[in-house]
């Protein structure tokens, strides 16, 4: 080739290779884009024909709305069975705004608002929510309407005859006996969440699996129902049974609120309990509120006070501090105590009684509520035993009862007692104690020493059948002696016996154990006391052989003026109750076997037969002479030691109904006890 055609010769080579790299280009972006689109047309076969249903299940819950309705929740029974708390159907109403003319929402929501008690601002601006600006398919108007408010929806409906409007039923939380027992239950929100009492404390296992309507969503994220309203997954909640008897509570509830509306307290509170196991038979505090409608009433009628409220117990703790005494040896029953004429000095402070008195024995300081005889007690005991045996008896810790929201008191620490609080605590002033701490510390004075967990759930029953839990007896400590505990009960009889305290607690037919205890206030602002008092009893009966104890408190009680006192306010309301509730549990000596005819036992229980001339004297007389003359009058004997009889509780000459029994003690004659 000539020097003149080589460049062109190099040209054309080069558009040649150009020319081939182009074939090769489009040839591989073709392969490329066959192999793309094979694998489109392989993935598009995958999930159209083979993985169709799981994508179609996908597409169908992203489309659904699940919309939570309330829980039904499992019921709340008595021990006997009769319903507390259960769950009914109510209609709830709802709308689609959608489907509503513009023209008559307005008529509507006047209509709507009349009928149902709502705003009618409210209820407008629900008819016509807006979701992402475009008109919503589903708006909640009120849950939980009754059958009047329903069957007045449905006619306006019909009058103006729109579409959207729906009624659905959910479950809904009911107290068929109103007030009863009301802060034992407590109460739930409109979801059926418990928010107080046992509702709150045992929800997890009262909420069943709330019930779903299944809706759909539209590309706007609106929900609407064009299957019609579907319900799935809803389940019952557990039972609940207490160890609360309705009959008591309503005992309790009617004769706490006569005084409590005499006394014009600020507030009052009684709680029951079996001295034997610890089971809750009634709790009751006033004011009050109807759990059916709780949000109408304020959050200080629905407080718990007898598991929340602290206060200075007064003379009530005299029990514990003779108890102390005896279970320590500090002192003997019988021995005598100056109580200097109502004046005494310990500590730079000056101690006062209400009525002045000389010297009196141990057992009589706790009669006749002396404050100085129980500072002298006190001074034998020293801070250190009063301290241990105050704790002992569960006071400045929580009692552990299964409901809510329980306060621990204040007992200080024995590093941080003056010098005085070995007298102040001794009778009552300078610490604070639930009700529910006293009930369980006296119940552990006279069931032979022994301090017990309260408890109210008697069993937990799932929806099957099953018992998920029991409650069941639970002992914290043994505080005292058998022994100890039949000398506090002799104290605490004396008591309600002639010149003691308490004794418009006294019954007719059997003995009362109890302790009288009026308080002074402390300001909660300041240093100091107020004119403020609260008055309580403790007591149990019978005192022969105590089955129930009970606590009755009246906080700043008014009136009778000039008679604020324990045994003047809350001892005639612990009669009343312990009354009733003896009748009610067959306890009053003479009364008949249940299945006699109804008025006779009720007749019996209202008139005991007493015995004729009083209670004999056994004073004196060996074993086997005392047993005879019991049988002879009509009574049981309980008898302790051997030898001669040398006292007895109740004393010669007490009216006491036949089959009473009537604790004896015996001594050798040479007068040492076996």
């Amino acid at each position: 080739m000539s020097p003149r055609n080589l460049p062109r010769a190099r040209k054309m080579a080069r558009n040649t290779r150009g020319r081939d790299w182009v074939v090769v280009r489009i040839k591989l972006t073709s392969a490329l884009f066959v192999l793309g689109l094979a694998v489109l047309l392989g993935r598009a076969l995958w999930l159209c024909v083979l993985d169709s249903e799981d994508l179609k299940q996908r597409a169908d819950q992203m489309q659904r709305s699940n919309i939570e309705l309330t829980c039904p929740r499992g019921p709340i029974l008595d021990r006997n069975g009769e319903v507390l708390a259960h769950n009914i159907d109510q209609e709830s109403l709802f709308v689609d705004p959608l489907m509503l003319p513009d023209e008559l929402k307005p008529e509507l929501a006047r209509q709507l608002a009349l009928v149902l008690d709502l705003q009618r601002e409210d209820v407008a601006a629900r008819l016509e929510r807006e979701v992402r600006g475009r008109p919503a398919r589903f708006a909640w108007i009120k849950r939980h309407i009754d059958r009047h408010e329903a069957q007045m929806v449905r006619r306006i409906v019909e009058e103006l005859g729109v579409q959207g409007v729906h009624l659905h039923k959910e479950s809904h939380r009911q107290y068929p006996q109103n007030t009863l027992a009301a802060h034992v239950l407590g109460f739930v929100d409109i979801d059926s969440k418990g928010l107080s009492g046992l509702e709150q404390s045992f929800d997890q296992q009262l909420r069943g699996r709330p019930g779903r309507l299944i809706g759909h969503r539209d590309a706007l994220g609106r929900i609407y129902f064009p299957e019609g309203m579907q319900v799935v997954g809803s389940e019952p909640g557990a039972t609940l049974r207490l160890t609360l008897d309705s009959k008591i509570q309503a005992i309790a509830e009617r004769e706490l609120d006569k005084a409590f509306v005499a006394s014009e307290a600020r507030a009052a509170m009684l709680v029951m309990i079996d001295v034997h196991t610890g089971e809750i038979l009634a709790l009751v505090n006033r004011p009050t509120f109807n759990p059916n409608v709780a949000g109408a009433f304020p959050p200080e009628y629905r407080r718990n006070r007898v598991l929340c409220d602290r206060f200075e117990p007064g003379s009530v703790m005299k029990t514990f501090t003779y108890a102390a005494a005896i279970e320590s040896g500090a002192v003997d029953p019988e021995e005598l105590i100056d109580c200097e004429n109502g004046k005494y000095v310990f500590a730079r402070n000056r101690i006062n009684d209400v009525h002045p008195h000389g010297k009196v024995s141990a057992r009589d300081v706790v009669k006749i509520s002396s404050n100085i005889g129980a500072t002298k007690i006190a001074e034998r005991l020293g801070p250190e035993l009063l301290h241990c045996t105050l704790t002992d008896f569960g006071f400045g810790r929580p009692t552990g009862v299964d409901m809510p929201h329980e306060a621990a008191g204040v007992l200080r620490s024995l590093e941080r007692w003056a010098k005085v609080d070995l007298a102040t605590h001794s009778f009552g002033q300078g610490l604070s104690v639930t009700a529910m701490q006293l009930v369980t510390a006296l119940s552990a004075s006279v069931n032979g020493g022994v301090l017990l967990k309260p408890y109210i759930v008697h069993s937990v029953v799932s929806p099957e059948g099953r018992e998920i839990y029991r409650g069941h007896l639970t002992i914290r400590s043994h505080v005292i002696s058998e022994e100890t505990c039949r000398e506090v009960l002799r104290a605490l009889v004396s008591v309600t016996d002639d010149e003691g305290t308490g004794t418009l607690a006294a019954l007719p037919y059997c003995r009362v154990a109890g302790k009288t205890g009026t308080a002074e206030k402390p300001y909660t602002d300041r240093r100091g006391y107020s004119d403020d008092v609260v008055a309580t009893f403790i007591g149990t009966v019978p005192a022969e052989d105590p089955r129930i104890a009970v606590a009755v408190v009246f906080d700043a009680p008014q009136q009778p003026a000039g008679s604020l006192y324990g045994g003047v306010i809350a001892a005639p309301v612990f009669r009343a109750v312990a009354d009733e509730t003896m009748a009610y549990l067959r306890m009053i000596p003479g009364q008949v076997e249940p299945g006699a005819d109804q008025e006779v036992q009720l007749a019996r229980a209202d008139v005991p037969q007493l015995v004729d001339g009083g209670l004999p004297d056994f004073t004196g007389l060996p074993v086997r002479q005392a047993y005879a003359l019991a049988e002879r009058s009509g009574i049981r004997l309980k008898t302790e030691g051997s030898g001669v009889c040398v006292s007895q509780v109740p004393g010669p000459g007490s009216m006491v109904a036949r089959g009473e029994r009537v604790l004896v003690r015996f001594a050798d004659p040479a007068g040492e006890q076996r």
